[in-house]
C-alpha cells in the first residue's frame, strides 16, 4: 500500500526547520521594480504644474473708481453729453396716455403712483392730493402740462424746466386761499438739510377714516415723520412727548377725549398738509 504523499511544506517553515535561505531576490527584484515605478508615478504627478483658477467673475476690480462729484470740468461736460439725467413724471390732475407712451419712448419712466424715485411733479396748479404732496419730498422739478408736451415735440428731454413752473390764475387762488408761495415754498424745501417732520412721530386717534389716515400717514412720511400705533402715558410729573402730534377726525368723539386727557392737542389732518405747503 503506498502512502499518501507528504504536503509540500511552506517556504517560511522549510527556512525555519532546515536554515536554508529562500530565494526571494526575484520577488524583491519585482517588488522593487514595482515601488520604483510606483514612485516614478507618484514623483510624475507631484511634478505636474497645478492648473490655475480661473478668475471669479464677481472679483471687484482693482481699479480706482474717480468719484463724479471730484470730476474735472472736462469729465462733467463728457458726463452730461454721454449720460442723460433721469426722468421720473408724475402727473396728477391731469392724464395723456399718449403723451405718456412717447415720453417712455425717449426714456422717461412714468409713475402711476407716488414713488420716491419721481423728479418732476407735473401739474397745472398746486393740490392737496397725495401724490401732489407727497412728491413733493423728492421731486427736483414742479412744472405745468405743457413741459411734458414740449418734450415730446422736441422729441428730448432736455428741456428748461424753469420755463414751465405753475403760474396761472388757478395757482394764484390756491396761493391766496392757503397763504403760501409755490414757489418760495419749494425752494424752501429744496435747501432744506432734513425734512420738514425729521424727528416728530404722528399719531391718529382711532375714530379716524382707514383711507384718510392712510394718505395722511403717506404724506406725512414722504416729509420725514414716522408713525405711531400707541399714545404714550404721561410721566409721573405729568410731562408728555412734544414731538408727538395727534391727529383726530371728530374732536368731540370718546378716543379724541381719552388722547385729551393725558395732556396732547388734538389736531385736525390740515396740520400736516398745510405745514407741507407753506414749509413751516
Amino acid at each position: 500500500v503506498k502512502e499518501p504523499p507528504k504536503k509540500r511544506p511552506r517556504a517560511g517553515r522549510l527556512a525555519k526547520r532546515t536554515g536554508a535561505k529562500v530565494n526571494t531576490s526575484s520577488d524583491d527584484s519585482n517588488a522593487e521594480n514595482d515601488s520604483n515605478t510606483n514612485n516614478g508615478t507618484r514623483k510624475s504627478k507631484r511634478r505636474t504644474p497645478a492648473r490655475r483658477k480661473k478668475p471669479s467673475p464677481n472679483k471687484r476690480s482693482t481699479a480706482v473708481r474717480r468719484s463724479k462729484r471730484l470730476a474735472t470740468n472736462s469729465d462733467d461736460a463728457d458726463d452730461d453729453e454721454s449720460e442723460q439725467e433721469e426722468v421720473v413724471i408724475l402727473r396728477t390732475g391731469t392724464d395723456n396716455p399718449t403723451e405718456k407712451k412717447r415720453l417712455q419712448d425717449l426714456g422717461a419712466t412714468v409713475l402711476t403712483e407716488y414713488d420716491d424715485s419721481v423728479t418732476h411733479l407735473v401739474s397745472q396748479q398746486p393740490r392737496r392730493t397725495l401724490k401732489y404732496i407727497s412728491g413733493m419730498a423728492t421731486a427736483r422739478h414742479i412744472v405745468n402740462d405743457n413741459w411734458p408736451s414740449e418734450c415730446v415735440k422736441k422729441k428730448t428731454l432736455n428741456i428748461d424746466e424753469s420755463k414751465y413752473f405753475p403760474n396761472n390764475k388757478a395757482t394764484k387762488e390756491f396761493e391766496k386761499k392757503y397763504k403760501f408761495k409755490l414757489k418760495k415754498a419749494f425752494k424752501t424745501l429744496r435747501e432744506r438739510k432734513e425734512p420738514l417732520f425729521d424727528g416728530y412721530k404722528v399719531y391718529f386717534t382711532k375714530e379716524f377714516n382707514v383711507n384718510a389716515k392712510k394718505a395722511i400717514g403717506t404724506m406725512a412720511q414722504s416729509h420725514g415723520a414716522a408713525l405711531m400705533s400707541r399714545i404714550p402715558k404721561s410721566t409721573a410729573n405729568g410731562k408728555i412727548d412734544d414731538n408727538i402730534i395727534c391727529v383726530g377726525e371728530k374732536i368731540h368723539h370718546k378716543h379724541c377725549k381719552n388722547v385729551a386727557k393725558k395732556g396732547y392737542a388734538i389736531y385736525n389732518k390740515e396740520i400736516i398738509i398745510t405745514s407741507i405747503l407753506r414749509q413751516e
